[in-house]
């Protein structure tokens, strides 16, 4: 919202005593930031004058000579504007005069012929952009008048950000009461008095869409005259971002910055059967609008019809075939209240966004839809000289008033932290125009102004008590409290952050997604059942709920690939969505998807080898060690295949042999391996694309205690050993035997070799090494054997393994 400071000051009839830097200090401490303060400074040597005189210029076909008055002097000017006629007022800029752009005006020679200054465009004023001719005033505008009193080009414009919540922000007024009441300056909302309407005949109005539009005021204003608005009118609209068209419209446009109240002017007589019909569109119906487009209507849509037919989208746009033109002699005034939520449908629904449809969708007030009307009418009967002939005030259902809310002093002190009399909170309540009903040492009961649609509980009032008085006089010692000693368990962020900063020292980078994915994708794998379907998706791609992350991470493993991306290793942390027994199921799942080489190529090394299964199998590894637990691995074919199972079909994707899944607690957390070859060659990416997804709630339930774990100052001992033992066993279960055999000393077991021939048919040597490292007392040799021959007799015993001579 652009607000003109000039027009601030003179709603509130004083300066503001502050500099423009001041004051966006001060409104940004009320709540509205301002993202921009442009000031325009007063231009001298600019008057108004009068052609008296045009004749052609005798070096030039597109130059002419004016001979101009302002009411002294008589000069002849220079001018290639195509628009000047005999009898017109423009703006002389004489000599002396610096414009906006920096040009300095001078006695200069064009063609020949001096030129003593220039006949000025709005653009060469610093007004808009229009260029296509000199700025043509009104026929009894003063001559030698200045610019600055014509026009007030002299000004100050803060480009403010207004929250939804205060629309009662989206007007010059509005910015005006926040002022005054925190600077302390009297003013008087401006009240329009008009002659006795007793006499007026009504307006038809008819509401068939009592819950689209729940009031209505209509004027008709007959004799208008059409024609440009003043200067200072039209200033003030384009400085707002709005282009001038006309008196009447202009004016419909400023009094809706003014006030906040979106109006509409109807060519009066244009209208069918004379009458105003507030309904839903009908089924086939269009409208030609003010943009030149014309708009297919549905019945879910808001429309003012005349007799016959749509003439306007309600709260959005009119519609060309009763748009007031210079032709107009009769207008009928619309101001109304129209439901939020239609307009913002119609809004979507038509890619139709208007000043009008914006300050709607936000809520207009009970205040702004009368002085809107009224403000309007004044400047009507003013600026056009239209007369009212006809009005109605249509109530569709009883207007919402705001409620009688009681302020206790001890919530007040309470959320401010701090005593504050109660004669100064009426204070406060006063210069916001919140009546205070009733008053004592406990509590106020207070009633919200009709401008304030937000003020609706104790919390709200609060606030602004906090908000007129400074948020920098809150004391900054707050509340104290007590926090109970650590219990040992560690939050679900700890482990949320552990697991991030676990994947990212592993080399992986993070990816986020929205979190939606494509319904036919995610059919593929999971069954419909299962699937959380939004019932109104923004896009045909973002329809469901991800049940898994693999669908967005090889998604983004794919375009990475497709920009040319060699090694690619991604992560990503997020809630998966699944239907189980009728109820959403969310649980908070890791991926991580890969593809490329282990690391990058050097003269040493110029072909490291691919990612692979046990690759991803030790970054899963990694993981769960970093989380300071154990788990185990199984075959997809062992799996279950219940309803708690993660991915239903997992089979799709992952590779039928170089895949498994993570067993916790004996509970499934997840799946890794190599992508399945078809599902790579279907979707475009490498053959050796990794994946693994972990849903590690299960570990991050868990409470743990922290403890420190002393270094251990002896020196380690290795101990190799050979076995053979059958091809069906897997090296998980050795090594689980080992861990479980071995006793407290071993440190690690680490696999270096697996080795079979034709002498041994059915088995394989694992040869592996133990690493003992004692805490109290160096290990023998002996010891260090003994733990040894435990590891062997436990394996011989239970997998039947067989030392290796």
């Amino acid at each position: 919202m652009k607000i003109s400071l000039s027009w601030v000051e003179e709603i509130l009839g004083t300066k503001i005593p502050l500099a423009p830097k001041e004051l966006a200090e001060k409104l940004f401490s009320l709540g509205f930031e301002v993202s921009s303060v442009t000031p325009f400074p007063v231009i001298d040597h600019v008057v108004t004058a009068k052609i008296l005189e045009i004749d052609r210029h005798p070096n030039a076909d597109k130059l002419r000579l004016a001979k101009v008055t302002d009411g002294k002097d008589m000069l002849t000017v220079v001018c290639g504007a195509p628009n000047i006629e005999v009898g017109q007022v423009v703006f002389w800029a004489r000599v002396g005069a610096i414009l906006p752009d920096g040009l300095e005006i001078k006695e200069t020679p064009i063609r020949g012929i001096k030129s003593p200054g220039m006949l000025c465009s709005g653009r060469e004023l610093g007004v808009g952009e229009n260029h296509a001719g000199i700025w043509v005033l009104d026929a009894g505008t003063p001559l030698g008048a200045s610019v600055q009193s014509v026009a007030g080009l002299e000004d100050t414009i803060f480009d403010i950000e207004i929250t939804p919540n205060r629309p009662d922000g989206l007007s010059v007024v509005g910015i005006a009461r926040e002022i005054a009441a925190a600077l302390n300056i009297k003013w008087t909302s401006p009240h329009y008095k008009f002659e006795n309407r007793s006499t007026l005949s009504f307006y038809p109005v008819e509401i068939e869409d009592k819950g689209g539009c729940s009031r209505y005021i209509a004027k008709k204003l007959t004799n208008v005259t059409v024609a440009p608005s003043s200067p200072k009118i039209q200033v003030r609209l384009i400085r707002s971002g709005i282009r001038p068209i006309n008196n009447i419209v202009d004016i419909t446009n400023y009094v809706l910055l003014e006030t906040g109240q979106p109006l509409h002017a109807f060519d009066a007589d244009k209208l069918e059967g004379g009458k105003i019909i507030v309904r839903r569109a009908q089924e086939g119906e269009s409208v030609l609008a003010l943009d030149g487009k014309t708009y297919k209507l549905d019945t879910d849509l808001l429309v003012i019809a005349d007799a016959s037919k749509p003439v306007a989208i309600a709260g959005i746009m009119g519609g060309q075939d009763s748009a007031v033109s210079e032709t107009t002699k009769n207008i009928l005034l619309e101001s109304a209240v129209f439901n939020r939520s239609l307009i913002r449908y119609g809004r979507k629904k038509l890619g139709l966004a208007s000043e009008s449809s914006y300050r709607f969708e936000r809520g207009v007030s009970r205040w702004s839809v009368q002085a809107g009307s009224d403000d309007a009418e004044s400047l009507i009967q003013e600026k056009a000289g239209g007369k009212i002939a006809a009005i109605s005030d249509v109530h569709a259902a009883a207007e919402e008033k705001s409620p009688t809310v009681t302020i206790r002093n001890s919530y007040v002190e309470r959320t401010l932290g701090e005593k504050i009399p109660v004669s100064e909170i009426a204070n406060v309540f006063q210069k916001l125009g919140i009546s205070v009903l009733s008053s004592s040492n406990e509590s106020l009961s207070v009633h919200a102004p009709e401008w304030r649609l937000d003020l609706e509980q104790e919390a709200d009032f609060a606030e602004e008590i906090a908000r007129v008085r400074g948020y920098d006089k809150v004391p900054s010692h707050g509340q104290s409290a007590w926090l109970p000693a650590s219990t040992g368990r560690v939050s679900i962020f700890y482990w949320q952050n552990k697991v991030r900063s676990l994947f990212l020292s592993l080399g992986f980078d993070e990816a986020l997604n929205y979190g939606l994915v494509e319904k036919d994708e995610a059919l593929k794998f999971f069954p419909k059942e299962s699937l959380a379907c939004l019932q109104n998706p923004l896009a045909s791609d973002q329809c469901v709920l991800r049940p898994a992350l693999f669908l967005e991470l090889l998604g983004n493993l794919k375009s990475n690939l497709a920009y040319q991306k060699k090694e690619v290793r991604l992560f990503e942390g997020g809630t998966a969505f699944q239907i189980h027994g009728g109820n959403v199921i969310e649980r908070h799942h890791w991926g991580v998807a890969a593809s490329g080489k282990t690391a990058e190529g050097s003269w040493q090394d110029n072909d490291p080898s691919a990612v692979n299964f046990y690759w991803i199998k030790g970054a899963v590894l990694e993981l769960l060690r970093g989380l300071g637990t154990q788990a185990k691995f199984a075959a997809l074919n062992d799996l279950s295949q219940s309803a708690e199972f993660l991915f239903p079909d997992a089979k799709k994707f992952l590779h039928p042999v170089y895949s498994m899944g993570v067993i916790h607690d004996k509970e499934l957390i997840g799946l890794f391996g190599l992508v399945h070859p078809g599902y790579a060659k279907k979707n475009d990416i490498a053959e050796n694309t990794v994946f693994a997804e972990l849903d590690l709630s299960s570990i991050e339930r868990q409470s743990r205690d922290f403890s420190i774990k002393k270094i251990s100052l002896l020196p380690e001992i290795e101990r190799d050993c050979s076995l053979w033992i059958k091809q069906d066993v897997s090296w998980e279960s050795v090594s689980s035997e080992i861990y479980a055999s071995a006793g407290p000393m071993l440190k690690s077991c680490r696999l270096f070799d697996v080795y079979t021939d034709d002498a041994h048919p059915g088995l394989r040597s694992l040869s592996f090494t133990l690493t003992f490292q004692p805490s109290e007392k160096t290990l023998s040799d002996d010891e260090a054997n003994a733990f040894r021959d435990a590891v062997i007799k436990s394996l011989s015993k239970k997998f039947h393994a067989e030392l290796r001579k």
